[in-house]
């Protein structure tokens, strides 16, 4: 009677991963099948565990549609602040075909600074909505490579002995790498998020002739950051499809760390562009090219 209860209590207290076995299991491979199991609830219980809210929150900010709801009334103040600039513009090309309407160069240019501020006045009044537009592409961009990617690429599994012992040894170094891809993606959401407020003061730059290439700086940065995610998905896909060759199959830990370290130095490379721009430009030549624009124009 007293073995009776101790084989019940047993069976009660056998984790999950031995009642749940899976149909492969035998008498003749119960043993294996056992030890499987049990470093698959190790794995899953332990160590990816912790990595899961890391995981998921990485996965969101990949593929959720970024919000730029929020700054709507910072963009309205900048149409407005824009907007007075558009007046100046039109006076100023009309002073200069009533004035100056025989000399064929001023004329020009006069000419060409009413179709720019035309042009100008319609893009930057509807830059939220292009934006929203392009976020919404790259959002629908972002999820159909993100489906075609296995989600136990991301978790740690016991597919073998080798990568059980490579998991339990490197799964700090894995943690810390998502946690700096957490970080950089992070910042680059921040960033996407408040280009709606930077977009039309790109595009204003963009017209003025001397100011040109601060708007086509402000534009390149939106643009990487903004697709930065589509490559990056790519690469993770990449990474998940090399788990298939029997080279790289008993490393997985490895490929996936290699994966989110090319991840996070793409990223490093959008931010040192973005630094790297804005520390070029000088403030010297910027001057010269204004007051050349200046002199054709009066």
């Amino acid at each position: 009677m007293r073995k009776t209860i101790y084989l019940v209590a047993g069976l009660l207290l056998l984790p999950s991963f031995v009642l749940a076995a899976p149909s492969k299991c035998s008498i003749s491979n119960l043993g294996a099948c056992l030890t499987e199991n049990f470093f698959e609830y190790l794995l899953s219980i332990i160590l990816s565990g912790p990595l899961v809210p890391l995981l998921q929150f990485i996965g969101k900010l990949f593929t959720a549609n970024i919000s730029i709801n929020l700054f709507h009334g910072i963009w309205n103040i900048v149409i407005y602040i824009l907007s007075f600039f558009y007046i100046f513009f039109f006076l100023y090309s009309g002073y200069i075909f009533l004035t100056q309407s025989k000399d064929p160069i001023k004329r020009a240019h006069a000419k060409e600074m009413l179709q720019n501020t035309m042009l100008m006045m319609i893009l930057i009044n509807a830059s939220f909505y292009i934006y929203k537009l392009i976020l919404n592409l790259s959002s629908v961009l972002n999820k159909s490579i993100i489906n075609m990617v296995k989600p136990t690429f991301f978790l740690l599994t016991a597919d073998n002995y080798v990568n059980i012992g490579l998991q339990f040894l490197l799964s700090g170094v894995y943690g810390m790498t998502l946690l700096f891809t957490t970080i950089m993606l992070t910042i680059r959401y921040v960033v996407v998020s408040f280009g709606v407020v930077l977009l039309p003061i790109a595009i204003f730059l963009y017209f003025i002739p001397p100011l040109k290439g601060y708007g086509q700086f402000i534009l390149h940065v939106l643009g990487i950051f903004i697709f930065i995610a589509f490559i990056d998905l790519l690469i993770i896909l990449g990474c998940s499809m090399l788990l298939t060759i029997s080279l790289f199959a008993n490393f997985k830990i490895i490929v996936m760390i290699t994966c989110f370290l090319l991840i996070n130095y793409t990223l490093w490379l959008a931010i040192k562009f973005a630094l790297k721009k804005s520390a070029n430009g000088s403030m010297k030549d910027d001057l010269k090219q204004a007051a050349k624009y200046i002199a054709l124009l009066v």
